[in-house]
């Protein structure tokens, strides 16, 4: 398994402008060869038949695409990750300029139309008492997507009414950015929470009406030009960033043959696979729960993997990748998770999912690609600017009490889209006074 420092000169090779959809994301023909490390006829075979019909260049976009549109439908799986409950929910950022192939995640997001129409008599238990309280009960399809032009106040409504679970996937970056950037529609806060289960609680004075989602389930998919990622991801310090996985797609300079694969039928083909996956879902929801794991040793290699390239990564190319290496871990245990349940899908019949060295180590080859797509993401993402800066830091600082903890610091800089890292260093300068461990005051 090779490390990051074998791309170490990746810097150099890169031509990244910062203006607008002229940024070169090139990711190199040094790649393809890259590319042949990841062996796609060892994938579990739903991710196999998914991505059989896809050129080369659009296998990796397509297999994250369709791993993170199937993380939203798999229900009672978990793992224990830093000693908290994990469940596979992923976010996913597509990035390339127009005619890069970005359209064909529209395929992904079909993954879900046999869930979608199919009607929820094979959820855990209560039938009968379902139907007796609504008769319609076996009327109403699973809705698992949640609409991108959405209001704040609706998308936690409509997280609320399926029980903080759903699929969030928008390929038009600019509805995202305009829903971001409006008064009401900003419910990037609550992404940033869902990423790691934490709770989310709202109140509808309209409605009087009190939110309270325990551990929401959300996963991600989004796809725009670089331009419009700026709107959407404001800078490299926002929260989000490194919640997010990136794949970067380049445009085709010679026109397609449209008419290569012969009698090849991918709607089909793609129907198919929805109504395994269907199976598979009906299958989870009956579950009490099912666990998943490393061995001892795949665990060992996992710390060694992120120990290494975390150094690296954050020596090599920039300090604020650490954020990005740290939830690189999370990702990929999440990846793993996915793989595994998808490998045994024919035999879930178990409280218990060991993942293999195959999908383990595909989970890191996946990794070390996706880290070091997250440092050329970084460096078209502009830095807030000292005003910027300024403005936000004399605004949390008015905000803070005259004393408080690093929690409550780091929860207000998170209302203002600064990172815990960002906020570590601000508590750090001449505007505050360290009282005890973790304690701050403000000098007057």
């Amino acid at each position: 398994m090779k490390n990051i420092e074998n791309h170490n000169n990746c810097k150099m090779t890169e031509n990244v402008l910062i203006e607008d959809d002229n940024i070169d994301i090139s990711t190199s023909r040094q790649n393809t060869e890259d590319d042949q490390s990841l062996n796609f006829k060892s994938l579990p075979l739903m991710l196999q038949n998914v991505c059989s019909s896809f050129d080369d260049q659009y296998k990796e976009m397509m297999l994250l695409s369709a791993i993170t549109v199937i993380s939203s439908v798999m229900p009672n799986v978990y793992g224990t990750y830093d000693k908290q409950r994990v469940y596979p929910n992923l976010f996913l950022y597509v990035l390339g300029k127009a005619g890069s192939g970005k359209g064909n995640l529209v395929w992904s997001r079909r993954l879900l139309s046999v869930i979608e129409q199919s009607k929820p008599e094979a959820k855990t238990g209560g039938l009968l008492q379902r139907l007796i309280e609504d008769p319609k009960a076996l009327q109403i399809p699973d809705k698992i997507i949640i609409p991108a032009n959405n209001s704040s106040a609706g998308f936690i409504k409509i997280l609320n009414e399926r029980g903080g679970k759903g699929l969030l996937f928008e390929t038009e970056g600019d509805t995202i950015a305009n829903v971001f950037k409006s008064d009401y529609g900003d419910y990037s806060e609550m992404l940033r929470k869902a990423f790691h289960h934490e709770p989310i609680t709202s109140y509808r004075k309209t409605d009087n009406v009190l939110v309270d989602l325990e551990e929401p389930k959300i996963s991600v998919v989004i796809s725009s030009t670089p331009n419009q990622l700026k709107r959407v991801i404001s800078n490299a310090e926002n929260g989000l960033f490194s919640r997010f996985m990136y794949v970067l797609t380049e445009p085709i300079e010679e026109f397609l043959d449209v008419f290569a694969s012969g009698e090849q039928d991918r709607t089909q083909q793609f129907q198919d696979v929805a109504k395994e996956l269907s199976k598979l879902y009906q299958t989870l929801l009956r579950s009490e729960g099912i666990r998943f794991s490393y061995t001892l040793e795949q665990g060992k290699e996992f710390l060694n993997f992120f120990g290494k390239n975390k150094s690296l990564l954050t020596n090599l190319f920039h300090e604020d990748l650490d954020g990005s290496v740290n939830r690189m871990g999370l990702i990929t245990f999440r990846i793993s998770m996915i793989l595994t349940v998808l490998r045994n899908m024919d035999s879930l019949e178990t409280d218990k999912l060991v993942c293999g060295d195959e999908d383990f180590h595909t989970s890191l080859k996946l990794a070390e690609k996706l880290l070091l797509n997250a440092n050329k993401v970084m460096e078209i993402l502009p830095y807030q600017t000292e005003d910027e800066l300024s403005g936000k830091k004399l605004q949390i600082f008015q905000l803070l009490p005259d004393e408080f903890t690093t929690s409550e610091a780091k929860e207000m800089g998170s209302r203002f889209g600064m990172s815990d890292r960002t906020t570590d260093r601000f508590l750090k300068t001449a505007c505050f006074e360290k009282t005890a461990h973790g304690a701050y005051k403000k000098v007057a």
